[in-house]
């Protein structure tokens, strides 16, 4: 990803945590079967801010910053630092 962006990039995705995953077994009870399976397991397969952070270190990502939002979300940026002058 990091390669066709010419100033940075933004990753959402889900947060796997134990709190994560209890509060969406209790909030998807009214869903039905096939939607809560989905949920649950897209939480479990989800990543951790350690795994997050240490992926964007592995692939050389500039100045990652990861930031969770709500219960279940995070976002991690990266910022292309400039490369001398004015950018087309």
């Amino acid at each position: 990803m990091d390669r066709l962006t010419r100033c940075g990039l933004i990753w959402n995705d889900l947060v796997r945590s134990r709190l994560t995953a209890e509060a969406l077994r209790l909030l998807s009870m009214s869903l039905p079967r096939m939607a809560r399976h989905d949920a649950i397991v897209s939480v479990e397969a989800a990543f951790t801010k350690r795994e997050a952070l240490d992926m964007a270190a592995r692939v050389g990502l500039p100045n990652p910053h990861w930031r969770r939002h709500l219960l279940y979300r995070f976002t991690l940026t990266s910022v292309k630092p400039e490369r001398g002058g004015a950018q087309a």
